[in-house]
């Protein structure tokens, strides 16, 4: 045997022996958050976009500036019922300015079956400045639409709107559903879509700031807006 061939086949021998190791283990850290998920906003087939114009329920023409939605409570659910993450007292903000992933929370080991969310009346949860997509207090309004509307028809975007809708006294649940593994390392990063013709459905903004049932139909087609992306 000569010389290269011995290098090339004790070369070999070591490559083979390092490729074949188990990688190193890393324990698993409860305070990092392996669950994550991202809000995508869309109108129709096309995502959406604070400088076109579209449509309220009633067919006059709006442009959003932001959207903002606050969930309250999450909860990471397997197929037989069982908990894998739970938190009470935890506000999340989802933001049609901010489409980056937020942090849900960190989850056992098992099949993700259903992401749920509340919004309205429950457990006092923290106070203090905006972290990422972490709002500030309870007293946040549960949903928020900002932009202007066309109110006389004419297509010209004539008047500004701010609609607040306060955190309703009666509770909505938010049941997403998934069916994902989440792994041992690593994270899992769901997408849930934000379908705004549907928030729109039968909502008027052209006149003055929409209240009572108005709001309350704002919730409901919030809490129906979200869907689950595979």
């Amino acid at each position: 045997m000569n010389d290269r061939k011995a290098i090339l086949l004790a070369f070999l021998a070591v490559w083979s022996t390092a490729c074949l190791k188990d990688p190193p283990f890393q324990p698993d850290d409860p305070t990092v958050p392996n669950v994550t998920a991202r809000f995508e906003f869309h109108w129709g087939a096309g995502v959406f976009d604070a400088g076109t114009t579209y449509a309220d329920g009633m067919g006059h023409a709006v442009r959003f500036d932001r959207i903002l939605a606050r969930l309250d409570a999450p909860e990471l659910i397997d197929p037989a019922g069982g908990v894998l993450f739970s938190d009470p007292v935890r506000t999340c903000g989802v933001s049609s300015a901010d489409t980056s992933a937020m942090a849900i929370g960190h989850a056992s080991t098992g099949v993700l079956r259903h992401m749920r969310f509340t919004i309205g009346k429950h457990a006092d949860g923290p106070t203090g400045p905006v972290v990422g997509h972490v709002v500030q207090q309870r007293e946040w309004p549960a949903l928020v639409l900002v932009g202007s509307v066309d109110t006389d028809g004419d297509g010209t975007l004539d008047a500004p709107f701010r609609v607040e809708v306060p955190e309703p006294a009666t509770l909505r649940s938010i049941d997403l559903p998934f069916f994902l593994p989440i792994p041992d390392q690593g994270g899992l990063l769901l997408h849930v879509d934000v379908l705004l013709q549907e928030l729109m459905s039968g909502i008027d903004l052209s006149g003055s700031t929409p209240g009572g049932s108005q709001q309350e139909d704002l919730l409901d087609n919030f809490v129906t807006c979200l869907h689950t992306v595979s």
